[in-house]
C-alpha cells in the first residue's frame, strides 16, 4: 500500500507536542512530594504541588539564565 492515509491535523499535532507532556511527568515523578493517600483531593493538590514547584524552577532559571 503506497497510498498513505491522511491523519486529521489535531492528530499530527497532538503527536508533535506529546513529548513535553512526558519529560514533565518524568521530572515531576523523579522530584515529587507525594504521599500515599486514598482522598482524591489530597492526591490532586500534590499533583498541583509538584507541578507549581517545576514551574517555578523554570521561571528561576528563565530569570537567572547565569
Amino acid at each position: 500500500m503506497s497510498d498513505e492515509k491522511k491523519k486529521p491535523e489535531i492528530i499530527t499535532y497532538y503527536n508533535e507536542i506529546k513529548s513535553g507532556v512526558d519529560v514533565l511527568y518524568k521530572l515531576v515523578c523523579t522530584y515529587s512530594c507525594k504521599l500515599a493517600s486514598s482522598r482524591w483531593t489530597v492526591v490532586f493538590f500534590l499533583d498541583m504541588l509538584d507541578i507549581a514547584a517545576y514551574n517555578a524552577l523554570v521561571l528561576w532559571i528563565n530569570a537567572n539564565p547565569n
